[in-house]
């Protein structure tokens, strides 16, 4: 699976990360974590075709939607995770950093 560029880029650069947005927290997993991650959490099965790549620290998730060819940004539940429950919230990463700081 390709990655998008941009999310590609950013793992090059920093690989992982936390910190606030505004006044979102976000926790980026760092590249050698992301397929453990996914396994562990058992995506593909309650969620299939989402990639996560980020959590907020307490119950939501965000994550890459695969089955669309644009690979929109989405959040999801951690609790009850189903793909029915996934949220697009931005169209790239400098959409989900705007987005993060719009929240309140």
């Amino acid at each position: 699976m390709t990655l998008p560029k941009d999310y590609a880029n950013f793992l090059r650069e920093h690989n992982g990360g936390e910190g606030f947005i505004g006044d979102s927290y976000i926790i980026f997993f760092k590249a050698e974590e992301l397929v453990d991650f996914n396994r562990e959490y058992e995506v593909e099965k309650y969620a299939p075709g989402i990639l996560l790549f980020a959590s907020n620290g307490g119950g939501e998730a965000y994550g890459f939607d695969t089955h669309d060819v644009e690979m929109p940004i989405v959040r999801i539940p951690f609790i009850f995770m189903e793909r029915q429950s996934a949220e697009t919230i931005a169209r790239d990463l400098a959409g989900l950093f705007a987005a993060l700081e719009d929240l309140k």
